[in-house]
């Protein structure tokens, strides 16, 4: 025990370090002295005690680091609200209690947001240089025609005053002769101008239209992350990762692995009573109370509408049933307020065992009876398939 304590708790205290060494070589002795080992045993408790006390401190002073850095990163990109509405989800991600699971799942979310923005970013900063390199071009171009035109400008002005003081068409025809290459060359000036300002135009367009295309991939990002922009918990593709994860662990330890599939009762009904923006916060609302309700080594994602799949680890399926019918009592404890209204919210779910070496679809298809057969019961139940 003193062995497995010290490297978590003593690594920069340097007494308690020494106190427990002191104490492992006392026991190593043939014979005790049982008053001397209770004050050695007491001694050393005493100190672990601060040891533990600091770290705790120090684990709860880096959660509240991780969430304000969270909280207030999108103030570096205001006008991303991808961005702004990922770290929200990391908030909650963040929040204690926390497993070993659910920082796994935090890392890999992370993981995700950094990868999917510095991609997005460096795309971003490309366009916007072809934009700004446009820009210098044309602003240069523009001075060029304003200095040409001034040139050809002078050269017709004195055209005209040699015109002026000719008197036989002999002097008139060198200076006509003059003008009219003056006019010509101007002409070529101005073709090539605006040939290259038309240029100029067509690139910025596109450039433009390429930053465009960039904020719509950025508003639409949500689909190639891990986790439902609406609810904040997984989505399909997180489900299949945590579900890969925890049937690969369950194989590792031996353990078994559940899966309930939970569907809002009457969704439509609310959606066209209250309005569509009132079932998202419905949805929202019995997300925010299942990430209190279950277990922390349980794992919660959005299948797809107004159906839910819970992944419940080391379970069998009767304590799976009974967890997911403490969520069903704790969404009846907490009504949904819409306005001034109070609804409450119920759910049908099926509950199976995810099978060593089924396919997981198998599984889902199993729960998905075994819901539906909950729903032809009453609804607001469980069934176990």
């Amino acid at each position: 025990m003193i062995d497995i304590a010290a490297p978590l708790v003593a690594a920069d205290d340097t007494r308690l370090r020494e106190q427990g060494e002191e104490l492992v070589r006392y026991l190593r002795l043939p014979q005790h002295h049982a008053a001397t080992l209770r004050r050695m045993l007491a001694d050393y408790a005493y100190r672990l005690s601060f040891g533990v006390e600091e770290q705790l401190g120090v684990r709860e002073a880096l959660l509240a680091l991780l969430r304000q850095v969270f909280e207030h990163i999108d103030a570096i990109s205001p006008d991303n609200p991808w961005l702004r509405q990922q770290m929200q989800a990391l908030v909650q991600a963040a929040s204690p209690p926390l497993s070993q699971r659910r920082l796994e799942d935090l890392q890999a979310r992370l993981k995700d947001v950094i990868v999917k923005q510095a991609e997005a970013r460096e795309q971003t900063v490309r366009a916007q240089e072809v934009m700004r390199q446009t820009l210098a071009t044309f602003l240069e171009r523009l001075a060029q025609t304003a200095a040409s035109t001034g040139q050809y400008h002078a050269k017709f002005e004195a055209c005209a005053q040699q015109l002026e003081r000719a008197t036989s068409l002999a002097d008139m025809a060198p200076v006509v002769q003059e003008a009219i290459q003056t006019a010509r060359a101007f002409a070529a000036d101005t073709q090539r101008v605006a040939d290259e300002l038309t240029d100029l135009r067509d690139r910025a367009q596109r450039a433009e239209a390429e930053v465009q295309r960039l904020r719509q991939e950025l508003d639409q990002m949500a689909e190639l992350v891990t986790h439902d922009l609406l609810t904040g918990v997984l989505n399909r593709k997180g489900l299949a990762a945590a579900l890969d994860r925890e049937s690969r662990r369950a194989e590792r330890t031996g353990t078994r692995v559940c899966i309930a599939l939970l569907d809002v009762d009457d969704f439509k009904r609310l959606n066209d009573t209250l309005g569509h923006l009132a079932g998202d916060a419905a949805l929202k609302h019995l997300a925010d109370v299942a990430r209190r309700s279950l277990r922390p080594q349980d794992t919660i994602g959005r299948y797809g509408g107004e159906e839910f799949i819970i992944v419940l680890p080391d379970t069998t399926p009767e304590d799976a049933a009974d967890v997911v019918r403490r969520l069903q009592r704790d969404l009846s404890a907490h009504l949904f307020l819409q306005g001034e209204q109070r609804v409450l919210i119920t759910f049908s779910a099926g509950v199976t065992e995810l099978l060593r070496d089924e396919p997981v679809e198998a599984a889902i298809a199993r729960a998905d009876a075994a819901m539906y057969r909950a729903k032809r019961a009453g609804k607001n139940r469980v069934m176990v398939g």
